[in-house]
């Protein structure tokens, strides 16, 4: 969990499941904010809503809507590994791991704040109170530059799989809440329906499940360490930015990038971590092939930006 600061940085969403959920979110709104036990909420869910799928968003949108990430907390912890505990047998695992998530939730309803594990246990625990089948999924978050080429990451962060219609589909409740704020390092609720229902294709370009049972793409960790780092308001638009290796030789004077559905209007720019500055890419003519030179800028980081939200952040080794 100690890397997720950086991925909430200054992002906004809007997608189609956004669209597609309009009506659930807008309920869901009218729920109570606090509550002192969850079977207040599952039964105003099971009294709403019908299908799975309608179950699993206002179980997503009743948690972001109303529980914010806490910093102090993540700060202070440092990563999911100091959350363990011991134990003797089988039985006494399953005891204290049922008294933990019971305390972790009883905690996050109370101040109305978790970091990751706590909000993926709420969506377990509320997912099954509806009548879903949820687990939580343990492992790897890609969320800061550094971890660019990194092939050993640590398991910092926690997000869940629920099955609808006999298929397990992936929500990540804590990227969803909203972000922290580069100014003043504080978490600003900004809903974001982009980490429901993500696509496997879309969940592996910055999560690497622990246990790969979960890995459902035909990938591997290798793979993973490759990738550049995506950004919320990458996963929110209808845009795909190649190359999708994020490590870029400095060999090349000159790095090849295209966006693909770039439209007339839209605007591209660039920055190197060296500058503190951004350079535009000229998109007169409708532009979606850019060439940027990298002369100089061996161990730099080059990140873009399309319409001022920022996209995706390259290593140039």
């Amino acid at each position: 969990m100690r890397k997720i600061i950086t991925l909430f940085l200054c992002f906004c969403i809007t997608n189609s499941f956004s669209r597609d959920f309009l009506e659930v979110d807008e309920i869901v709104k009218k729920y109570p904010s606090k509550v002192q036990n969850l079977e207040a909420i599952s039964s105003l869910i099971k009294k709403d809503f019908s299908s799975d799928s309608e179950k699993a968003r206002a179980v997503y949108s009743w948690i972001t809507f109303n529980i914010g990430f806490d910093v102090a907390a993540a700060n202070a912890m440092g990563s999911a590994s100091s959350m363990a505990f011991s134990y003797r047998d089988e039985k006494e695992k399953k005891a204290k791991e049922i008294k933990f998530k019971e305390s972790v939730i009883s905690k996050t309803l109370l101040s109305g704040k978790a970091i990751c594990h706590g909000y993926s246990m709420v969506f377990e625990k509320l997912s099954r109170l509806v009548g879903l089948e949820s687990e939580i999924v343990t492992g790897a978050l890609k969320s800061d530059p550094s971890q660019i080429g990194q092939v050993n990451l640590a398991i910092d962060h926690a997000w869940n799989a629920v099955k609808i219609d006999n298929i397990w589909k992936f929500v990540d409740t804590t990227l969803g809440a909203g972000y922290i704020s580069q100014k003043d390092d504080s978490f600003k609720p900004d809903f974001n329906g982009s980490y429901f229902f993500m696509s496997a294709e879309d969940l592996f370009l910055n999560h690497y499940p622990e246990d790969k049972k979960w890995l459902t793409v035909n990938k591997s960790k290798l793979d993973f360490s490759k990738l550049p780092l995506y950004y919320r308001d990458y996963f929110s638009g209808n845009y795909e930015i190649f190359p999708k290796n994020g490590i870029i030789s400095s060999a090349t004077p000159n790095f090849h990038l295209e966006i693909k559905n770039l439209g007339e209007y839209d605007n591209a720019d660039f920055i190197f971590s060296s500058e503190n500055k951004r350079t535009y890419l000229n998109n007169d003519n409708k532009e979606t092939q850019f060439d940027i030179s990298l002369v100089g800028k061996s161990g730099d980081y080059l990140t873009i930006y399309v319409n001022r939200k920022i996209m995706v952040t390259y290593l140039i080794k």
